[in-house]
């Protein structure tokens, strides 16, 4: 079978650093060398002097993480940016989407410098901050600045929940596709969570039921607007993604994946997250709305707790 490389379009380069060995390329492993100069791929070729043998290590793309919760600033206590891009990074994620619930809630220029500021010189992978909105304010000025923005449907830690009825979630859309900016929800309906003190994970599951996330789902795949649907969790979520249009995406996390209300946890407080675990008929579902395209991406939703 003929290998398709793909050498830089200068004629001559002169890389930074070139490593050769197994590297996947469009579905393959194929034999090959990597040129990279001022930081980028500059080109693939079967053979470059001097190059670094992998041996048979496998050199794949780095993973682009679109959604964690690195607690800096305000809960350095449980994480800072350092120990999470640095994790990021031991786990072969080379950028990541940080989400604004931190302290301060990043929703406000000033907020977005100051965090911007801090967490700059702790990095160890490329990042983005997403703002978010607080009172239906949205700052113009942030927003240019960042990658996108987080809505949070449901309550989230810092006490963050944006209740938008029909006309304002349709007018926010709007301004937002102006933009060209992503904006992602947690995709829950405030008005239907519980706020009960659950000693289980059953418990918990039933606080925030998966009617929550349906009701919202729906809500936001009718609307027909560009949007990012984060975290499904449930049979009735999976299904719905069947009606979003072309530019709706949805994304999974892998501990619902993996995991279910019955996973066998040392202790159930280990298990509690936000959207809650479900059932393994839910955990199939997601399954299956991976396989046939329904879900277009993978998300940690990295967010440490301590206990």
């Amino acid at each position: 079978m003929q290998k398709t490389f793909y050498p830089s379009p200068l004629t001559t380069v002169n890389f930074d650093t070139a490593i050769s060995g197994r590297i996947y390329v469009n579905g393959e492993i194929i034999d090959g060398a990597i040129g990279i100069a001022e930081g980028k791929i500059a080109a693939v070729k079967k053979q470059i002097p001097g190059a670094r043998d992998c041996g048979e290590h496998i050199i794949i793309p780095a993973r682009v993480d679109p959604h964690v919760h690195f607690r800096d600033p305000g809960y350095t206590h449980k994480e800072d940016f350092f120990t999470g891009t640095l994790s990021a990074a031991f786990g072969g994620v080379t950028c990541i989407l940080d989400m604004p619930n931190t302290d301060p809630f990043v929703y406000r220029y000033s907020s977005l410098e100051e965090k911007e500021h801090i967490v700059s010189k702790k990095a160890v992978t490329d990042y983005g901050l997403f703002i978010g909105m607080r009172n239906r304010i949205l700052d113009e000025k942030a927003l240019k600045r960042s990658p996108g923005l987080k809505i949070f449907m449901a309550p989230t830690t810092g006490g963050i929940v944006n209740e938008l009825d029909d006309l304002a979630l349709q007018y926010l859309l709007n301004i937002m596709k102006d933009y060209e900016k992503p904006v992602v929800f947690h995709a829950e309906d405030s008005g239907l969570i519980r706020d009960e003190n659950p000693n289980d994970l059953l418990g918990h599951m039933k606080n925030r039921p998966d009617i929550a996330e349906e009701k919202a789902v729906e809500r936001l795949i009718k609307t027909k607007k560009p949007l990012h649907i984060a975290h499904v969790t449930s049979k009735k979520g999976a299904e719905l993604l069947k009606k979003k249009v072309k530019c709706q995406t949805a994304e999974v996390t892998p501990h619902h994946l993996f995991l279910t209300i019955d996973s066998d946890f040392e202790n159930d407080a280990y298990g509690k997250v936000n959207p809650p675990l479900r059932k393994k008929g839910d955990r199939d579902a997601l399954w299956e709305a991976m396989r046939d395209g329904r879900i277009d991406m993978v998300s940690s939703d990295h967010a440490p707790h301590t206990g």
